[in-house]
Order: C-alpha cells, then sequence, then structure tokens
C-alpha cells in the first residue's frame, strides 16, 4: 500500500484548518482517539469562507467539510447533527462513516447506499481495494472491531484514512468552487 503522506497533502488547504487535519496521521477507522473539547468549539466557530480560504461555492459542501473535521477529531455527535442535516451523496457518506464510527454498522451500511456506491470517492477507493464498496468495507471494520489482529486493524485504519481524506478533498473541492 501506498505511503499515506506521499498521497494525503493538505497544502492545498486554507492553514487555518491545518491544525484540524493534523488527526488523519493517527486516525483509526472508529476515530476513537478525541480531540480537546476546545477544538470542536473552534471548529464549529469557523465559517464557512474560513473553511474554504476564499468564498464559498457550495454551502452545503462547507457543512460537509465542517462535519468532516468534527469527525476526524473525535466529535460524532456534531458531526452526525451536521451530515444528517445536509440532503446530498455527501452529507449521506458523512453520515455513513459517523454511524460506522460509533459501531453502529447496520445503519452505516443503510447510509453509505444512499451516498456512496457510485460516488467518486469509491473509484479511488478502488486504488487501494479493487473490490472496495462502502458496505463491504464496513464488514471489514465490524471485524476488526472484534479482532484481536493487529496487522488487519492497521489496513483497515489506512483505507479508513484514504477514504477520510478523498471524501473532505472531494467537498472542500465543491464547498470552494476548485473542481
Amino acid at each position: 500500500m501506498d505511503s499515506l503522506t506521499s498521497l494525503i497533502s493538505t497544502a492545498r488547504f486554507p492553514d487555518l484548518i491545518e491544525p484540524f487535519l493534523q488527526p488523519i496521521e493517527q486516525m483509526k477507522f472508529d476515530f476513537s482517539e478525541p480531540s480537546l473539547a476546545a477544538v470542536e468549539t473552534k471548529i464549529s466557530n469557523l465559517t464557512s469562507e474560513e473553511i474554504c480560504g476564499q468564498a464559498v461555492a457550495d454551502e452545503a459542501m462547507a457543512d460537509c467539510c465542517r462535519s468532516g473535521l468534527l469527525l476526524l477529531n473525535g466529535f460524532l455527535n456534531e458531526s452526525h447533527e451536521i451530515s444528517q442535516s445536509v440532503q446530498s451523496p455527501e452529507g449521506s457518506y458523512w453520515h455513513g462513516l459517523m454511524h460506522r464510527a460509533e459501531g453502529d454498522f447496520w445503519n452505516s451500511k443503510y447510509w453509505y447506499s444512499k451516498g456512496g456506491k457510485n460516488h467518486p470517492v469509491t473509484t479511488k477507493m478502488r486504488q487501494h481495494d479493487s473490490n472496495w464498496s462502502g458496505e463491504s468495507f464496513v464488514d471489514a471494520c465490524e471485524q476488526a472491531a472484534a479482532s484481536t489482529n493487529n496487522e488487519s486493524r492497521d489496513r483497515i485504519d489506512q483505507l479508513a484514512r484514504y477514504e477520510w481524506f478523498y471524501l473532505f478533498q472531494h467537498c472542500w473541492s465543491a464547498a470552494a468552487g476548485a473542481r
């Protein structure tokens, strides 16, 4: 598998959100290492223009970015509130990631089916796993959660990092009008 650092570059994102992207290097598929509570307030208080670093082209996608940043930093409830309010494939995709993180695997698969089946992130994920599907990945996460096999868990965590990053990058590009 390719190095995460070589594939994930945060250089294109505004400096203001850079600190909130740092947890990606240690991210687990279940986002089990929450940041300090003050981080949640800072992320929640970011304006859409601050997230984009410019005028906003798509407010719903900026909300998806906020949901993703909250999720990455371990604030599942706050991420959930936002993702469930965004009526788009991306909102559903973030919603699915959040439910997967909390261990509600059935519900996660439901939201993946609404947002992820033909999503551009799915195509990118097939670069790392040719048989990729959101639903099968949820199954793999459920197995990893119950397993003591660290090698399997490490691979699942790595794939989850790619998935989070690709979805965030997709949403940020749409929010900033930079597709």
